[in-house]
């Protein structure tokens, strides 16, 4: 897998539903959440219900995370970009 720069880290669960809060690891912008090119560090496309800035980072609903219990399996789980989609005409 090509390498990842990371751009955020999750860092709890939030709430029942499937929420987890991101700690950004530099200054993003919420758009950057929409992004065909964001990749948790195993290499799975990581696309998002919804997000919302919260106190100090910014709370998702990672697809597929549809309770608690889902969201805390995310907990430590970097967000990134591989660096070859760096040099993409479409990038970010």
């Amino acid at each position: 897998m090509a390498e990842l720069v990371p751009i955020a880290e999750v860092v709890k669960a939030v709430g029942l539903r499937g929420e987890v809060k991101l700690y950004p690891l530099l200054d993003f912008h919420a758009p950057l959440l929409e992004s065909r090119f964001l990749y948790w560090e195993d290499g799975e496309p990581a696309r998002f219900e919804s997000a919302r800035e919260q106190a100090g980072g910014v709370v998702v609903k990672p697809v597929g995370s549809d309770d608690r219990d889902a969201a805390e399996g995310l907990v430590g789980r970097e967000l990134g970009f591989r660096r070859p989609d760096y040099a993409a005409a479409d990038f970010p």
